[in-house]
């Protein structure tokens, strides 16, 4: 094989016809797997309108979780129930073909002794670049196929563990909060397999480090993509209602909600402060000594007070430029003065 400098000294670039081929057959192997990954994740969409908007999932679902969280029950809420909704053939077809274990053996992240040889090269580096797509679009698939599956189909509470402990602790752990679109696709299905454990009242996460939580927030603070913000915050907040019961999380608790209380005050998207203020009232909003000291201890109603002008303010400067977000940002504000006045009647 003759291998060439391209000039810049650091990438090689080699003439060899065999490699050549073997090249463009990975290439088509990758776009191959794409394909049939997008085939699967339209199988499984449930949303009609947005099953080609590869680039731009929608991760907010404007009219989940607007709700009065002092007449509902917050658990009905902030983890819908999600129908199955297969027709029974394609069920059928991914039982029986073990399709969940084919999409979950495409996430895997190159190592980084193969990523630096693939970089190294001018011809190998775009396989880089597609491979790293199909990683995304496993997770996107993932997150469909979760929504639409029986827990029973998925493995039951330990397959699903397995699941968000392998896309959690390590995929997520390997990124950093530039990779926009991987953490675009990883918070997506991380969310969506949350809230399959949320309605199995998971106890597994009482269990979760201080630094597991950490690095979510860390992510949702400095991540520029508002969606992965947003997925933060309800996969955070979802995370804050399953240990709310338990008295050995109230640092879990309270860590969850400076973060959203931080989010709420002061991103710059008003729709992400408005997911904020959504995760806080279904946190906070429940019964239960355990929230209502871990409330006390953050200050929240005070903070809150605080914040309470100034997002109103912001909405009415940008209420014509909200769009489809709009909705939530309207009945944000309108349960942050609700909620104020319910905490502070607890505690009289």
């Amino acid at each position: 094989m003759e291998l060439e400098s391209n000039g810049g000294g650091e990438q090689i670039e080699f003439k060899n016809p065999e490699a050549d081929s073997i090249i463009r057959e990975i290439e088509v192997l990758l776009d191959t797997q794409q394909m049939a990954l997008e085939i699967i994740t339209n199988l499984c969409c449930t949303d009609d309108g947005d099953s080609d908007e590869w680039g731009d999932l929608d991760s907010s679902d404007a009219s989940e979780g607007i709700v009065d969280c002092m007449d509902v029950d917050t658990e009905e809420n902030t983890v819908p129930q999600v129908a199955e909704k297969l027709a029974p053939e394609i069920h059928e077809a991914f039982i029986s073909e073990a399709m969940m274990q084919k999409v979950v053996s495409l996430m895997k992240k190159l190592d980084a002794a193969s990523l630096e040889k693939l970089t190294q090269h001018s011809q190998t580096q775009q396989l880089v670049v597609k491979h790293q797509r199909v990683l995304c679009r496993a997770l996107l698939c993932v997150n469909n196929v979760v929504s639409n599956l029986t827990p029973d189909d998925l493995g039951g509470h330990g397959g699903l563990w397995q699941l968000w402990s392998s896309i959690g602790c390590e995929a997520l752990a390997q990124s950093t909060a530039r990779d926009v679109e991987f953490l675009e696709a990883c918070t997506c299905a991380m969310r969506a397999i949350l809230q399959r454990l949320f309605e199995m009242k998971s106890d597994k996460f009482k269990d979760m480090s201080p630094g597991d939580l950490q690095l979510l927030s860390e992510i949702g603070l400095q991540c520029s993509e508002e969606a992965v913000r947003a997925n933060i915050i309800r996969i955070l907040g979802t995370l804050g209602c399953l240990l709310v019961s338990d008295v050995s999380s109230m640092d879990a608790i309270k860590g969850i909600g400076l973060f959203l209380i931080d989010i709420s005050s002061k991103d710059t998207s008003l729709w992400v402060c408005a997911e904020g203020l959504d995760a806080i009232f279904d946190l906070f909003g429940q019964d239960g000594a355990i929230a209502e000291e871990a409330s006390r201890a953050i200050g929240l109603v005070d903070k809150l007070k605080t914040l309470s002008p100034v997002f109103k303010t912001k909405t009415q400067q940008q209420r014509k430029s909200l769009g489809e977000n709009l909705p939530v940002v309207m009945t944000a504000r309108s349960n942050l003065i609700r909620f104020i006045k319910y905490k502070e009647g607890q505690s009289k």
